[in-house]
């Protein structure tokens, strides 16, 4: 067999070669594996660095009386993520809709103008948002409007950036409607054995969400029984820049399911009771009829309007 100098095969020398240049080329790999590791927690740490800086945006403003010009102290302020969508059971209803999972708007912040009209909100998130202020019980007495030097109500904040939202408050008179009331009569089908308990919630809207009041807009609970009408009277509803009060109802109806239910610790039995809620009554904003007659089927759980 030939041999070379250091007294090796040339065959021998062949398989050093080939493992020298396979431990290279893992080498090589492991080294690009460093790199890219390393570019990566980069980028995430660069990443999270501007997630950080995103959460420091904030909006200002002045509330003003229109007529005098005096600032407006204890005002409520709040901020409506505009990407916000009801989520949960929604019903539609010619064009309309009802998200009774929502009992209130979906605020992002909130504050209330101090005794220099003056409110202010801070550390908040990168996003598109709308500023509302007052409360939805003033719908009817007052209106706000953004002031002259404000170009609209709805804002973008980037990278920790600012906005500043001023607003005039203009005292109005109480809408002049005739009649000012009108009537929902429900005649209850196919309902539980026994008396049961309703209360009407009333649909808002806050610029462009919808929700019920978390507060019955009755005063008080209804006491009713099968083949029972019952007859519930509200105000017209309203609208104004930022809140609408509409014509939209859900009944909550409070039952007893006739089983009975051990409490422990000395608890002892008692009847089961269960709530369920009816389908929504739309009526329209404008023009609802001074009186109206529904029909809600228990067992359906269906509302039908017959005049």
């Amino acid at each position: 067999m030939k041999r070379d100098f250091f007294g090796l095969s040339i065959l021998n020398q062949s398989m050093l070669l080939s493992v020298k240049r396979a431990f290279i080329t893992l080498k090589m790999r492991f080294a690009l594996a460093a790199v890219i590791i390393g570019t990566l927690t980069c980028l995430s740490g660069c990443l999270n660095d501007s997630a950080g800086v995103s959460a420091n945006g904030s909006v200002t403003g002045k509330i003003t009386d229109k007529s005098t010009g005096a600032p407006l102290a204890g005002v409520n302020v709040k901020l409506i993520d505009n990407k916000f969508k009801p989520s949960g059971t929604t019903v539609t209803l010619g064009g309309n809709q009802a998200a009774a999972v929502i009992s209130q708007p979906y605020f992002i912040s909130a504050a209330a103008t101090g005794s220099d009209g003056v409110y202010m909100m801070s550390g908040l998130p990168d996003g598109d948002y709308s500023v509302v202020p007052g409360d939805i019980s003033e719908i009817s007495t007052a209106a706000y409007e953004i002031a002259g030097g404000t170009q609209s109500y709805s804002i973008s904040l980037r990278k920790g950036g600012s906005a500043v939202v001023d607003f005039v408050k203009a005292v109005q008179a109480a809408a002049d409607i005739s009649p000012s009331e009108f009537q929902v009569n429900i005649t209850w089908q196919n309902m539980p054995s026994g008396p049961f308990f309703v209360t009407a919630y009333r649909r808002n809207m806050a610029l462009f969400i919808p929700f019920f009041g978390d507060k019955p807009c009755t005063q008080d609970e209804f006491y009713c029984y099968n083949g029972q009408t019952s007859s519930f009277t509200f105000n017209y509803g309203a609208t104004n820049l930022f809140y609408t009060v509409e014509n939209v109802f859900i009944f909550k109806i409070k039952y007893n399911t006739g089983n009975w239910v051990y409490y422990g610790d000395g608890g002892g039995y008692t009847r089961e009771e269960k709530t369920v809620d009816t389908p929504p009554i739309f009526l329209p904003l404008s023009g609802a009829p001074w009186k109206s007659y529904f029909v809600y089927d228990f067992a359906a759980n269906t509302m039908k309007q017959t005049k």
